[in-house]
C-alpha cells in the first residue's frame, strides 16, 4: 500500500500546473525507477531546479509551504483513483538553515478515519541544493522530472564531503556511488560529473577542497561507512552488497578517474 501511496503523491504533484516546471524528483526513488538501482525506497525527495540555485528567496518558508498547498490540492484529485478514502498532508517541519521542509502524507482506505493516519509517505522538499541538469522520465506511466545521472553522481560526491561537518551519516550514498561505478561505468560522462561537482560546491564555503585526497580523509570514510549494513534492508534478498571497505575502494577508484586536483 505504501508503494501505491507513493505513486499517488507523484501523480498528485503532476496534477498541479507548474510544479513539474519548478521541482525535480531526486534521491532513491529516482535512482530506483529511472536508473535501475536495486535499492528500494519509498521516501520522496523534491528539489527546486535552477530557479533558486544561486539566490534563495527571502520568503523561503513561504515558497515551501506554497508547494505543500499546491500538492494538497492535487492529493484530493487523485485519492479515489488509487483507492484511498483520503490523502492528507498531516505533518510539516521546516529546517531554516537548509532550507528544507519535511512532510508526511497520510493515507487511509477508511472514509470515517480522520487524520493523522498511522500510515504515511515521508517527503523532503529542498530549495538550497543546486540541480545542474534535468531530464524527463517515466515512473510506471507517470511523467517525472529527474536529475541527469552525472548530476546525481556529483551530488552524492558533494554530500560525502559534507557529512563530517554536518554530522550526518548517509551510507546509502556510498552504496549508490559503488553501484554507479560497478554497474554503470560506461553510461555517464566523467567530464560532466566534474563540471557539475564544481557548480554544486562553488558556494559551499564550509566544504573542504574537492580533491582526490579529500575522499581519503578518514573522517569522510567513517561517516560514509557508519550504518552501511542498514542498506541491506533496502535491497532484494538475492542482492548482496559488497563489504564496506570494498565499496569505498570502488568509490576511490571512481574519484581517481575524475579530473580533480590531487591535493
Amino acid at each position: 500500500m505504501l508503494e501505491r501511496a507513493t505513486r499517488a503523491v507523484l501523480d498528485a504533484a503532476g496534477q498541479v500546473p507548474g510544479l513539474w516546471d519548478r521541482y525535480v524528483v531526486k534521491g532513491g526513488l529516482a535512482l530506483q525507477y529511472v536508473y535501475g538501482s536495486p535499492r528500494q525506497t519509498q521516501d520522496l525527495d523534491f528539489n527546486t531546479v535552477r530557479a533558486y540555485a544561486r539566490a534563495l528567496p527571502e520568503d523561503a518558508r513561504g515558497v515551501l509551504h506554497a508547494f505543500c498547498d499546491a500538492l494538497e490540492a492535487g492529493l484530493g484529485q487523485v485519492a479515489p483513483r488509487y483507492g484511498f478514502a483520503r490523502l492528507d498532508l498531516q505533518f510539516r517541519e521546516f529546517l531554516n538553515e537548509m532550507p528544507v521542509l519535511y512532510i508526511r502524507v497520510g493515507y487511509t482506505h477508511v472514509p470515517e478515519r480522520q487524520p493523522p493516519s498511522d500510515d504515511f509517505v515521508e517527503m523532503q522538499v529542498t530549495l538550497g541544493d543546486q540541480i545542474c541538469e534535468t531530464r524527463e522520465a517515466d515512473v510506471d506511466g507517470l511523467p517525472v522530472r529527474v536529475p541527469v545521472l552525472e548530476d546525481i553522481v556529483a551530488d552524492k560526491l558533494r554530500v560525502l564531503l559534507q557529512q563530517p561537518d554536518r554530522r550526518i551519516f548517509r551510507s546509502s550514498d556510498l552504496f549508490d556511488l559503488w553501484y554507479r561505478a560497478a554497474h554503470l561505468d560506461g553510461r555517464f560522462d566523467r567530464a560532466r560529473v566534474v563540471r557539475f561537482l564544481d557548480e554544486e560546491t562553488r558556494d559551499w564555503h564550509t566544504l573542504p577542497p574537492v580533491t582526490k585526497a579529500s575522499y581519503r580523509d578518514p573522517a569522510v570514510k567513517l561517516h560514509a561507512a557508519i550504518r552501511y549494513d542498514d542498506v541491506r534492508a533496502q535491497l532484494p534478498p538475492s542482492f548482496v552488497p559488497p563489504p564496506v571497505d570494498e565499496a569505498y575502494d570502488a568509490l576511490l577508484r571512481l574519484v581517481d578517474s575524475l579530473d580533480l586536483p590531487d591535493d
